[in-house]
C-alpha cells in the first residue's frame, strides 16, 4: 500500500523510525485485532475440515501474492531515486501481480477439472482478485513510507481493515460460510488499494525505462529469492498435514498458528519496517572508514538485541498461555490445536535474524549470502517436516520447532560475521535476555499453578500469567539493561 512523490529517499532519522514504528504498530493492532475477531467467529461457525479448506488455498494464494509482491516495496523504498526509477518498479509491480492473477485463475481450472471440487475451484478463482490487488498496494506502500507519510499508510489500511471486517462478520452470520472469510478479505485489499494509490500521488506513465534497472531487477530477484524461502518455511507445514492428514488436520494447525501469528506479528512487523528505514541503501557505504564501521557494527548488534528484548515476552509468554487462550478464544472444540501452538509460539525466534539482517544486507550489498542462509533452512525445514507429516499434529510442530532452532543458530552466525561483531559479545547480549525470559517463565508458571489451586478460570488465569509475567520481565530487563528499556518506551 503505498504512494509515490517525485523526491528521493529522505532519511527520517531516528526520531521518524519510532514515530512510524509507533503508527505501524497501531495498524497492526487494528488489523490483528479485527482478524482474530473474524477468526473467531469462524472457528466457532465452521467446521476444522472447511477452515482447513480455507487455509489450504489461502497459502497458496499466499505464494503468488509472495511471487507477485517480488520485494518492490523494499526495492522502492531502499533503492529506487527518482521518478523514472519508481515508475520501472511500479510499472513491473504491476505486472508481476497481472500474472499471478492469471496464474491463480487457471489453477483454479485445475482444481476444477482434475479433482472436481467446485468449492475449492471457486475459492481459488476469487483469491485471483486479491493476488492482482494485494502486491500492488504493497509496491505503492514504499512510496508512503519513502516519503514519511506512513500515517497516511495505516488510516489506509485501519480503512479498508474495518470495511473488510464488517463485510466478513456479516456474511458469516449470513451463512456464507468459507465465502465470507474471502469476500471480507477481497473488500479489504480493493479499499487499500484504491487509497493507497490515491494518496500516493503517482499516476504513470507506465515505463521499463530506467538508468538503474537492472539493479531494481537484481535487489527484487535477491529479496523474492528471500522471501520465497521463507514462505516454505512458513508454509510447508501446511502443505505436508493437507497431504498426509487432511483439511481437518489443517484447520487444526491452521487455527493454532492464526493465534500465534495474531500477537507475534504485533511486534515483528514494525520491528521489520523500522529495520528497513534504519538500515536502508545510502550512497555511503557503511565500510568506507574504521568509525563507519564500528558505528555500523554497534547500530546492528543494538538492533539485534532490542528486537531480541521486544520479542522474547511475546514468544515465551505465549507459548506458556497456549492452551488457555486457545479454549478462552475459539472454545473446547479445538483442544488439538493448544499443544501445537505452544510449540509454534517458540518458533517465532528463527525468524529475528533475518529480520534484521535482509534490510543490514541489502545495505551492505551482499543479500545473496542471505539467500544461501534461508536456502539452506528451507531445506532443513522442508525435510524435517516431511518426514514428520504423517505421524500426527505434535509430530510437525516439533519438527517445526527443531528447524526454527536450526534456523536460528544459522541466521545469527551469518549475521554477526557480515557485521563484524564478535560472537562473545552478542552471545552475552543473549543471555541478558534470556535470564529475564527464565524469570518471566517461572512468575508465570507459579502464577497458573496458584490460579489451578485456587479454581480460577482460563479467562482470569491468562490475564494474571500475562500480568506477573510481563512486570517480572521488564522489571529484570530494567535492572540489566535500563537503556534497552529506554529505548523500547521510545518506539
Amino acid at each position: 500500500m503505498q504512494a509515490v512523490e517525485d523526491i528521493g529517499p529522505s532519511d527520517p532519522g531516528p526520531t521518524s523510525s519510532h514515530a512510524s514504528g509507533r503508527w505501524i504498530l497501531v495498524g497492526r493492532i487494528v488489523s490483528q485485532a479485527s482478524q482474530l475477531i473474524v477468526f473467531i467467529f469462524a472457528a466457532r461457525l465452521l467446521t476444522p475440515s472447511a477452515f482447513g479448506l480455507f487455509a489450504l488455498v489461502a497459502a497458496i494464494s499466499a505464494l503468488l501474492f509472495t511471487l507477485g509482491a517480488a520485494g518492490w516495496r523494499e526495492v522502492i523504498i531502499s533503492t529506487t531515486r527518482d521518478a523514472l526509477d519508481t515508475s520501472c518498479a511500479l510499472t513491473m509491480a504491476i505486472l508481476t501481480s497481472l500474472t499471478m492473477s492469471v496464474v491463480c485463475v487457471l489453477s483454479a481450472a485445475i482444481v476444477h477439472f482434475v479433482w472436481q471440487d467446485d468449492q475449492a475451484s471457486l475459492l481459488t478463482a476469487l483469491f485471483a482478485i486479491t493476488v492482482l490487488c494485494s502486491p500492488i498496494a504493497s509496491a505503492l506502500s514504499g512510496l508512503l513510507v519513502r516519503a514519511d507519510r506512513v500515517p497516511i499508510l495505516v488510516i489506509s489500511g485501519i480503512i479498508g481493515e474495518i470495511a473488510g471486517f464488517f463485510f466478513a462478520i456479516g456474511l458469516l452470520i449470513a451463512g456464507w460460510g468459507v465465502f465470507a472469510l474471502l469476500v471480507g478479505k477481497i473488500v479489504q485489499q480493493i479499499i487499500v488499494l484504491v487509497l493507497t494509490f490515491l494518496q500516493s500521488g503517482w499516476y504513470g506513465p507506465l515505463s521499463l525505462q530506467s538508468p538503474i534497472k537492472v539493479s531494481i531487477v537484481r535487489t527484487s530477484a535477491h529479496i523474492l529469492a528471500n522471501r520465497i524461502i521463507t514462505f516454505l518455511q512458513g508454509n510447508i507445514s501446511t502443505f505436508a498435514i493437507g497431504l498426509f492428514l487432511g483439511p481437518a488436520a489443517v484447520g487444526f494447525f491452521r487455527a493454532a498458528d492464526r493465534i500465534v501469528s495474531a500477537v507475534a506479528e504485533l511486534v515483528t512487523e514494525p520491528a521489520r519496517m523500522i529495520a528497513w528505514l534504519q538500515f536502508r541503501a545510502t550512497d555511503d557505504r557503511p565500510t568506507t572508514t574504521s568509525r563507519a564501521r564500528a558505528r555500523f557494527r554497534e547500530e546492528a548488534r543494538a538492533s539485534l538485541t532490542l528486537l531480541l528484548t521486544l520479542t522474547s515476552p511475546i514468544f515465551v509468554g505465549l507459548a506458556l498461555i497456549a492452551d488457555d487462550l486457545i479454549e478462552v478464544v475459539i472454545g473446547p472444540n479445538w483442544g488439538p490445536a493448544a499443544t501445537v501452538a505452544e510449540l509454534l509460539a517458540l518458533c517465532g525466534f528463527a525468524f529475528i535474524p533475518s529480520i534484521i539482517a535482509e534490510p543490514i544486507f541489502s545495505r551492505l550489498g551482499c543479500v545473496e549470502k542471505l539467500s544461501r542462509v534461508l536456502f539452506f533452512n528451507a531445506i532443513v525445514m522442508i525435510v524435517f517436516v516431511s518426514l514428520a507429516g504423517k505421524f500426527g499434529l505434535i509430530s510437525v510442530a516439533a519438527a517445526v520447532l527443531a528447524a526454527s532452532c536450526v534456523s536460528f543458530v544459522t541466521g545469527m552466525r551469518v549475521l554477526i560475521r557480515e557485521t563484524g561483531n564478535d560472537w562473545r559479545e552478542v552471545g552475552a547480549d543473549i543471555v541478558r535476555v534470556a535470564l529475564p525470559a527464565f524469570v518471566l517463565v517461572v512468575s508465570a508458571s507459579g502464577a497458573e499453578w496458584l490460579s489451578e489451586a485456587n479454581e480460577i478460570g482460563s479467562t482470569l488465569t491468562v490475564a494474571v500469567q500475562i500480568a506477573i509475567g510481563g512486570a517480572a520481565y521488564l522489571g529484570l530487563v530494567y535492572l540489566l539493561r535500563p537503556d534497552l528499556v529506554r529505548q523500547l518506551v521510545k518506539l
